[in-house]
């Protein structure tokens, strides 16, 4: 301890060589990492999901702004005009909320409202008709803009970013013009689950702030393209 200095003499050299002991030992720490492969593994994972995350969330072009505009600019008597969109399924199987999904990301609606779809088949189609804005390496996801500019983003699986698009036969590019029930994707679910990831594909509007209102359309086993979020404009 402190008190036992003055009992080393020279008391300078006791004080240096504690000094060297603690920046020594600092910069080994710094330079060979304190975590174990594992933990650094796991620490670099989390982080890509994170990143992806939010890359999705801010490639699409966000269409609140130009959507207010045009309301501002409408003439009054078309103002109780609105105009309703159906997202459809992506997979067939069993529609979920947002409530249930394991992700904080999607279940704090910070990407938008809408639902998940625990799957019972890998074939990905297209839930609306519109451009690919957004298709990463991974094949993990899809963002797609109808129109109207509706932004739909396409997630399937939780955490599958870190497959690196293992399990992925991706059959779109980015800005490619899709119609609904368009093949987006072949997966290997078995290949995935196997992997140790769920296999719930989620669908949100992400520009869900920019529209009267999203409604999910839950509870339900559904095939691809049937009717699983509606929006009002």
């Amino acid at each position: 301890s402190l008190l036992t200095i003055p009992v080393f003499n020279p008391i300078w050299i006791y004080v240096v060589s504690i000094a060297i002991a603690f920046f020594v030992a600092m910069v080994l720490v710094i330079i060979s990492d304190y975590r174990t492969p594992e933990q650094k593994a796991e620490a670099l994972a989390a982080r890509e999901q994170a990143e992806a995350d939010l890359a999705l969330a801010t490639a699409a072009p966000v269409a609140a702004t130009s959507t207010a505009t045009a309301a501002a600019a409408a003439p009054a008597a078309t103002a109780t005009l609105v105009a309703t969109a159906v997202v459809g399924s992506p997979m067939a199987g069993r529609v979920v909320s947002l409530d249930d999904v394991e992700d904080k990301v999607f279940s704090s609606r910070a990407l938008g409202e809408g639902v998940g779809v625990v799957p019972t088949a890998g074939r990905v189609t297209a839930p609306v008709t519109g451009t690919l804005v957004t298709v990463p390496k991974s094949g993990h996801a899809f963002g797609i803009k109808t129109d109207d500019g509706v932004e739909v983003l396409v997630h399937v699986g939780i955490d599958t970013v870190r497959l690196k698009g293992e399990h992925f036969d991706v059959a779109v590019t980015k800005g490619q013009r899709v119609e609904a029930g368009d093949l987006l994707a072949d997966v290997n679910l078995d290949g995935i689950r196997e992997a140790g990831y769920d296999t719930t594909t989620i669908v949100v509007v992400t520009n869900t702030k920019a529209m009267a209102s999203v409604t999910p359309i839950t509870g339900s086993d559904v095939a691809p393209g049937e009717p699983v979020i509606e929006v009002t404009r």
